[in-house]
């Protein structure tokens, strides 16, 4: 069932939300690996590989067809959206699950002839949930106007619980995982055959068969000596080692003692030992490397280190990584460019691994609930904002639990501006001791005031300086300080007459704008090419 456990005194949607054990990400558990049992719903002519890349949201639409079939019905859906808005298909897969025979009958009996349709889908929905609430013992992780309204990621969260509580699927054959284990030891193959080829191809391994290149850090050093410390067998005609070969080797393989000491002591996860051990390591195993190097960068904050580490990844992810592995990619990717201030590909891939986190040996689900929620302020428009952020599901669990975040987001989006500037200096102040974001600390503040500002003139054709002093709770001059610095360099659309106190608003047209940028791009390269030919 699902977890009742509500916060006290919080409204009904975050309390229906913040019941949801969202922290297990069921959908990072939708994996044929994890469930051998999913082999049932694969296609005739799908192989494992293709099977393993697919999208969760995908698995849940095979697992509900596969349900629907077995309960003898001929309805299928093709979308997490529009096809369970009438629920009746949640009425079937729920029958079928819990083997009651009336539920059917009681959601479509909940239909009124003369009633709009929306309102007869809300109430079919909320005899969906009254029985989920009753057999499941529970508050379900989704709303009635998510069903109606059709909110993929809710119905996808809500099926992923149904799906691990009750998956209802027969277990693997003792074929289909012989089959399994064929695919995968064959699929390892070909994936290093085809980076052998790649590599030789790029002239990155030569006759010895060790790669080229000065390493590029310390992981990366000891790596290497690990890597092409290969023993060759003794030959029968060999002679026998003299005291100096011995020697050698008694160092060499004092040093490969040290080296998995040096790995062992590095607090890494499990996976990343053993790929970091391996001498010959698949492909997954380089992913998990390349993983493993830059969880030690973000240690030491070595971004030259990541960068590299993110490029080679990168490269693998065209040789069928599969997608949990991806998804810990984007959160190491989200990352790394939060540490070089490209704040917008940070949130972008932070929000798109929202639902699926896993990533806890860089930072706890909390702290990335407070990343994912600064950076997306700070780059996404108010419509992503509003889809992503402030109805989000997993970040309105765990909230309440995040000082001062609660009011950072949503002054800002409700326009409280007093709040707000109260709310950015405490999130500044805890972003200086943040390791991720104490260099940009500054820059983060000044922005987000730049964004407060713009979203208060825009509006309006002209406001007067006291009227804005007094809605963001400062005084006269530093407002006017701010304004003349922030529209000097071109960051507010705005002009300030001080005869009369005011600021006036303007929308520039695109296509002036778009003449302008030209002709101050045309200057910049008119002085360089009188620069140049200065010096010739």
């Amino acid at each position: 069932g699902f977890s009742s456990a509500c916060r006290p005194n919080s409204t009904m949607d975050q309390a229906i939300v913040a019941s949801t054990p969202l922290r297990s990400n069921p959908l990072s558990h939708l994996n044929i690996t994890e469930h051998p049992e999913l082999a049932h719903i694969m296609t005739s002519t799908e192989s494992f590989a293709q099977f393993r890349a697919l999208h969760p949201e995908e698995i849940i639409i095979r697992w509900v067809n596969y349900q629907i079939a077995q309960s003898g019905s001929s309805r299928t859906i093709t979308n997490l959206t529009t096809d369970l808005r009438d629920s009746t298909i949640y009425a079937e897969l729920l029958s079928h699950l819990t083997s009651t025979s009336n539920l059917l009958d009681k959601v479509l009996g909940s239909f009124s002839p003369s009633g709009y349709w929306r309102s007869n889908f809300e109430r079919r929905a909320g005899a969906i949930l009254d029985f989920v609430k009753e057999k499941l013992e529970g508050t379900p992780p989704i709303l009635v106007k998510d069903i109606v309204g059709g909110a993929p990621r809710k119905n996808a969260l809500f099926l992923a619980h149904l799906m691990l509580a009750r998956p209802t699927l027969p277990p693997a054959t003792p074929e289909q995982l012989a089959a399994m284990q064929r695919a995968r030891e064959e699929e390892e193959r070909e994936r290093a055959r085809l980076e052998m080829e790649r590599l030789k191809a790029e002239g990155k391994l030569p006759a010895s068969g060790a790669p080229v290149g000065a390493p590029a850090s310390a992981a990366e050093a000891k790596l290497q000596l690990w890597e092409g410390d290969d023993e060759e067998a003794p030959k029968k005609d060999d002679k026998p080692p003299t005291p100096e070969e011995e020697a050698r080797k008694a160092e060499e393989k004092r040093k490969i003692e040290e080296y998995k000491q040096w790995v062992r002591s590095l607090g890494l996860d499990e996976a990343y030992m053993t790929a970091l051990l391996s001498k010959s390591p698949s492909i997954a195993m380089q992913f998990d490397r390349e993983l493993a190097f830059m969880q030690l960068a973000f240690k030491y904050s070595d971004t030259d280190a990541l960068r590299r580490s993110l490029e080679k990844a990168e490269s693998l992810l065209e040789l069928n990584i599969d997608w949990e592995r991806r998804n810990k990619l984007k959160v190491y990717t989200a990352t790394y460019a939060m540490m070089v201030r490209d704040f917008p590909r940070a949130s972008k891939n932070f929000l798109e691994c929202l639902a699926t986190f896993t990533s806890t040996e860089l930072f706890s689900f909390e702290q990335f609930i407070f990343y994912t929620v600064a950076m997306a302020l700070f780059s996404e428009p108010r419509q992503v904002i509003t889809e992503k952020v402030i109805n989000a599901p997993e970040i309105l669990s765990v909230l309440h639990a995040i000082p001062h975040l609660h009011s950072f987001m949503h002054s800002l989006y409700h326009c409280r501006y007093r709040d707000f500037f109260v709310a950015l200096g405490d999130i500044t102040a805890r972003m200086q001791g943040d390791k991720y974001l104490a260099q940009h600390v500054s820059y983060y503040g000044k922005e987000m005031r730049v964004i407060a500002y713009r979203q208060y003139i825009q509006p309006y054709r002209s406001v007067t300086f006291d009227a804005m002093a007094a809605q963001f709770g400062v005084d006269h001059q530093f407002l006017e300080n701010e304004l003349e610095r922030f529209i000097y360099a071109g960051k507010l659309s705005a002009k300030i007459d001080k005869k009369n106190c005011i600021v006036e608003a303007y929308r520039a047209d695109s296509k002036n704008l778009l003449l302008q940028n030209l002709m101050r791009q045309g200057d910049g390269l008119m002085n360089r090419i009188q620069k140049l030919a200065s010096t010739l």
